[in-house]
């Protein structure tokens, strides 16, 4: 069945879909569950970077849902882990973010009852990036701190397949600190962690060169931040440039995103409107709907070329109303976590704040 279904691919036509969905639907209800998961192995990652993440269409959540329900009929709790965190990324990205932490959740309980070290660490990191979006940071950075501890503490010394996964996992935590540093305005942490993550990525050689796109984006961001334009577009062209070599449609979409607010502050607003337009249908595409309303609400802007005031920004625009709840969240989350550092951030988003709706 699974070699059957794979010369149907790419999936890339709402009728296969369709057809395929529905053959694993019937391979399930007869106990397929071996053939369902060697055609999940085979289709998954292309699924992902498809983008087909709308629950109403037949796409990577619902061909997960039937996968997840294979891999428990057979007891393979491993199999369910990896479908579990999938399905907790499907739904971080469509902004459903109480579904997404109740899936992660289910994998860190997975996780554990197999004694999978390597997974609870990327759990962990998973929940953490989720409070980021969540705008929780101080949880967040506890996450991510406490996930590296488990890294630094596994890693092995000696160059072996196992040090290597490790490496990569070291990485990734990194660019996310650097992130969540930035968010902060702690810019030579952020920096500091960024470049981190970046020698690392390199350093495992082109293997790993997939992943090269997140810290180049950060680290756009971080000059974009400071007013460093010149520097900022740099990096956000080579963010595009690899993301667009390896196909990441997610990445292109956000390096897309912020080379039109570059062009936006440099006054190209021809430039600057076509590239949100771009990035907005590629938010679209990959599913990233949270995002794609975020580059429509620019575009907006964009096409008006006016700056609204400031009482129709409290009253009449949501954007800035959810800025104002998230960053009495944020301040209250840091207080929580990290009372020294939420001083130094409050100050910080209270100047933004006021800086925005003025």
């Amino acid at each position: 069945m699974a070699r059957e279904l794979a010369t149907n691919w790419p999936l890339l036509q709402q009728d296969e879909r369709d057809n395929d969905l529905r053959r694993m639907k019937e391979a399930l209800a007869v106990g397929l569950y071996t053939e369902i998961l060697e055609l999940w192995d085979l289709i998954s990652g292309e699924l992902w970077q498809s983008g087909f993440l709308n629950p109403n269409k037949p796409g990577y959540i619902q061909y997960a849902q039937i996968a997840l329900q294979a891999a428990q009929g057979l007891g393979n709790f491993a199999a369910e882990c990896e479908i579990r965190n999938g399905l907790g990324w499907a739904y971080m990205e469509r902004g459903d973010f109480s579904k997404a932490e109740a899936w992660f959740k289910s994998v860190l309980d997975c996780d554990r009852r197999t004694g999978n070290i390597g997974g609870e660490c990327r759990t962990i990191r998973d929940l953490g990036t989720l409070a980021v979006r969540r705008n929780r940071f101080g949880t967040a950075l506890k996450l991510y701190r406490t996930a590296l501890r488990i890294v630094q503490a596994q890693k092995p010394d000696a160059p072996t397949e196992e040090a290597e996964a490790w490496a990569i996992r070291e990485a990734e935590i990194y660019n996310l600190l650097g992130n969540l540093f930035l968010h902060l305005r702690e810019y030579k942490q952020s920096w500091n962690a960024l470049s981190h993550s970046l020698q690392k990525y390199e350093d495992l050689g082109d293997k790993y060169r997939y992943y090269l796109a997140a810290p180049l984006l950060n680290m756009g961001h971080w000059h974009f931040r400071q007013g460093h334009y010149v520097e900022a577009r740099g990096y956000y062209q080579k963010c595009l440039q690899v993301s667009t070599e390896l196909g990441r449609k997610d990445m292109i979409a956000g390096a897309k995103f912020w080379l039109a607010h570059v062009e936006e502050v440099e006054g190209n607003l021809t430039i600057a409107t076509r590239l949100i337009e771009e990035a907005e249908s590629a938010y679209n595409e990959v599913g990233m709907y949270a995002m794609r309303e975020l580059a429509s609400q620019v575009g907006q802007r964009l096409s008006t070329n006016q700056r609204p005031s400031w009482l129709a920004r409290v009253l009449g625009q949501r954007v800035d109303l959810r800025r104002l709840l998230d960053f009495t969240w944020t301040a209250v989350d840091l207080l929580l976590t990290e009372p020294i550092l939420a001083v130094k951030v409050s100050v910080r988003l209270t100047a933004s704040v006021v800086k925005q709706l003025f």
